[in-house]
């Protein structure tokens, strides 16, 4: 039986898992603890039992979020599409951890991008 949490995404957009991101249990682990050792924190467990649980993907469906802040390229509402859900192993475009590196200036500290948003924003 799925787990409530894939349904839910299922019912919201459809979803497609990120063939090139491993499902491995040690190498997601490794994956988490690379990103702790940049964050010098641990990651929410919430956070690691999601992508447990789901892993990279993204909806094949347009899905929108509403944003808590507000800017002129968002859509009606306040809310932008969510994109690719990142993975936490690897270094391709595609991951976490590309994504800290590259914008490491850009992202305040402490923030955890997860998944692509409007326009290339990170969410």
């Amino acid at each position: 039986m799925k787990n409530n949490v894939v349904k839910k995404l299922e019912s919201v957009g459809g979803i497609e898992k990120n063939l090139f991101c491993t499902d491995d249990k040690k190498q997601r682990e490794a994956g988490f603890l690379n990103i702790e050792r940049m964050f010098n924190s641990r990651l929410p467990q919430s956070y690691k039992d999601f992508f447990a649980k789901v892993g990279a993907f993204s909806f094949l469906e347009l899905v929108c979020v509403k944003c808590i802040d507000e800017g002129r390229f968002m859509l009606k509402d306040n809310k932008v599409s969510v994109g690719n859900f990142y993975c936490i192993t690897g270094n391709d475009e595609s991951s976490t951890n590309k994504v800290l590196l590259t914008f490491q200036e850009q992202l305040p500290i402490g923030v955890l991008p997860i998944c692509e948003g409007e326009l290339g924003d990170h969410i």
